[in-house]
């Protein structure tokens, strides 16, 4: 029998050929014979097993992944096998996903890899964030004088695992601010869960609070007190080069009913973290009167293993958002956001010590409410420069 011209070779002849390749490290000539071996529908345990260790070599730890669980279709039993899986799962940042698949290790495993007992709190961070509006333009006179200021936020979070498999992150922010008119004070709670599922699907349900609260100064205005909610609920899957993520949310900030659609794309060229691109749709409805839409692009590119870059942009029609950076709420969500670009980079230091440092610009529009009268004045466009930092350590 030949398959394309070429006669089919046994399964006996693709074990003895791959094994040589293993054994001299031809990492891409083994690749191609395992490739050779899957169009002949000659398969097997070691075969995958092989391709999975030529892929780690290459460093392509996503494909390395994909081979592995293949291998562990046809033999379930095997330590160094379940051994190389769990460690190129954490590797792809899988890290719910290879805690949960350490419940089939044997004791001796579980020792070896340091999964016998789970720390309960496995990431503590901390956070400080700083806007710093500028270029106001006024759409109506009278409003010049309208203030606009600086805000500073500091945030602490940490993350715990439930059993295996199953992490929450718990993050609390707050900022207070001091002007000639009032004073405002907001903190925001924000709770995500990590739930993997099978065939490499994991869902992210997430609940957000806002508490505001702003007191006149020299007027004879009540304090005016506010609470928002955010509820969301993302759904990823992963395959060897790419990511797709759809999620959905609703809230009532500034007490408006607002409905958000988002659908996103990443791009793994090599098949491991070291250079990503993505892409997202966002899609609004408020009020259930009218639609809006934006999209943003990112990147991101890791130069040395305790260093990576990162850069997104985001455009769109005038949005109230509630984006989460390093934890952060960034953008007062009393304003329109237009547009935001954000560069920053990543350092990986020794003891799981991880610096994020991010600087960025938004473009906004603010509604001027008239305090006495909560009749719309007018609108200031305005740019908003920001910076944050975080300290994150993990167990």
């Amino acid at each position: 029998m030949s398959v394309n011209g070429f006669a089919q070779k046994s399964i006996h002849h693709f074990d003895s050929l791959t094994l040589v390749q293993l054994e001299n490290r031809d990492w891409k000539k083994l690749i191609a014979t395992g490739k050779q071996a899957v169009k002949e529908k000659k398969e097997f345990y070691y075969l995958y097993y092989r391709m999975g260790a030529a892929f780690y070599n290459l460093k392509k730890y996503r494909k390395a992944q994909h081979h592995f669980e293949k291998a562990y279709q046809y033999n379930q039993f095997d330590d160094e096998l379940k051994e190389s899986l769990f460690n190129t799962m954490k590797l792809n940042e899988n890290y719910d996903e290879a805690y949960r698949f350490s419940k089939t290790f044997s004791d001796s495993l579980k020792i070896k890899t340091e999964t016998e007992k789970l720390v309960f709190i496995n990431q503590l961070d901390a956070s400080f964030a700083m806007n710093n509006p500028d270029s106001a333009s006024y759409s109506q006179e009278g409003i010049q004088n309208y203030p606009l200021f600086s805000k500073y936020i500091f945030g602490v979070g940490l993350n715990h695992r439930i059993g295996r498999g199953i992490s929450l992150y718990h993050h609390y922010s707050g900022t207070s601010l001091n002007t000639t008119l009032y004073k405002f004070y907001q903190s925001h709670y924000f709770l995500e869960a990590n739930i993997p599922l099978i065939k490499h699907f994991i869902v992210q349900p997430s609940v957000g609070f806002i508490s505001q609260k702003t007191f006149f100064t020299n007027l004879q205005i009540n304090p005016d007190k506010n609470s928002y909610y955010l509820f969301s609920l993302n759904l990823k899957k992963s395959i060897p080069f790419f990511d797709f993520n759809i999620s959905g949310s609703a809230s009532d900030f500034y007490k408006v009913n607002q409905l958000q659609f988002t659908g996103g794309i990443k791009f793994y060229p090599l098949c491991n973290s070291k250079i990503s691109f993505g892409a997202e749709y966002l899609g609004m409805n408020q009020q259930n009167s009218y639609y809006q839409s934006g999209f943003s692009l990112s990147g991101s590119y890791k130069p040395f293993s305790f260093l990576q870059f990162n850069a997104s942009y985001f455009n769109g029609d005038s949005l109230y958002n509630q984006n989460n950076e390093n934890g952060f709420v960034l953008n007062d969500n009393s304003a329109l956001l237009k547009s935001r670009w954000i560069a920053g980079c990543s350092i990986f230091l020794p003891h799981k010590i991880t610096l994020d440092f991010m600087y960025g610009r938004d473009s906004k529009i603010y509604p001027v409410i008239n305090p006495f009268t909560s009749v719309h004045d007018g609108s200031i466009k305005y740019g908003y420069n920001f910076f944050s930092a975080s300290f994150k350590i993990n167990f």
